[in-house]
């Protein structure tokens, strides 16, 4: 569930929306009062001043907008949750009980060569293999399920690389990761 994120974007683009939202609802009401006399609007001893049967009609209609559009948004909202819910439910189709995983980039001139790089792996999966406990064990370079991307992308000989070329995304592992 690594690739379930909160994104700052989102969360700017809300607060920037709903910042405007505000000052727009606190300054309409402010600038439809500006042209009144304060003593007028005392002595009308009303709810509103100089307030039309239009402006009432659409008062009311606002509001009613306003309700429908809360409810939607908590329906909305109860079903995102639902449907989250239900996605951490969701049998992977392994056990990841009692997994280690370790992230390693080889980089330098000691690892330069893939020669080199193999050798290194394979004295790691011979010592890790050798420890007490440890049933199996294994190189990927792509976990299952993570939000990891892999730069080996293989696309049709002779293509251009366009964004319109298909191409394929692929995942190297060795047989154990998958063993137990």
């Amino acid at each position: 569930m690594e690739s379930i994120r909160l994104d700052g974007r989102v969360f700017a683009f809300a607060g920037v929306l709903t910042g405007l939202v505000s000052i727009l609802s606190g300054l309409l009401p402010a600038w439809r009062c500006s042209g009144l006399e304060p003593q007028q609007a005392l002595r009308s001893g009303g709810r509103t001043v100089n307030e039309t049967r239009s402006m009432t009609q659409w008062r009311f209609v606002l509001v009613g907008a306003e309700v429908a559009l809360s409810a939607a948004c908590l329906v909305m909202a109860g079903l995102l949750l639902q449907s989250f819910s239900r996605v951490l439910r969701v049998d992977p189709g392994f056990s990841a009980e009692n997994v280690l995983t370790a992230k390693m980039t080889l980089m330098g001139s000691r690892y330069s060569s893939h020669e080199r790089r193999a050798a290194f792996l394979r004295e790691a999966l011979r010592r890790t293999g050798a420890v007490p406990g440890v049933v199996a064990n294994g190189v990927a370079n792509l976990m299952p399920l993570s939000a990891d991307q892999n730069n080996n992308l293989l696309r049709p000989q002779g293509s251009d690389g366009s964004a319109n070329c298909p191409s394929l995304n692929n995942a190297s592992s060795t047989w154990a990761i998958f063993a137990h």
